[in-house]
């Protein structure tokens, strides 16, 4: 199971080619997860969870020109030198990006 989004283990996001969510910690390292999937939570282990390793990120043009190495979260297509460039562009992104994630 890793660990997708953490920063603290309560709703944290976690796959192992479903999502789920930290819903309750039971005792120290025992953790139940609500999965997408499942009728009812599960339990998990902390030695379990894992983190993704931090992989060096590729660079692509953004929006402005510049290279950027922030990619949208939620299609994972587009990239963005930074949140403003996200921002600016959320208006004409928004509509594929929906359709990207949603199929």
């Amino acid at each position: 199971v890793v660990l997708v989004k953490a920063d603290d283990l309560n709703n944290a996001v976690l796959c192992n080619g479903m999502e789920g969510r930290v819903v309750a910690v039971l005792e120290k390292g025992l953790y139940s997860v609500s999965f997408s999937n499942l009728s009812v939570a599960q339990t998990v282990h902390s030695s379990n969870l894992q983190r993704p390793e931090k992989v060096h990120r590729e660079t692509h043009l953004c929006i402005c020109g510049n290279l950027g190495d922030l990619l949208c979260g939620r299609c994972n297509m587009k990239w963005y030198c930074g949140s403003k460039c996200q921002s600016d562009d959320y208006n004409a992104h928004k509509m594929g990006c929906k359709a990207l994630a949603n199929p």
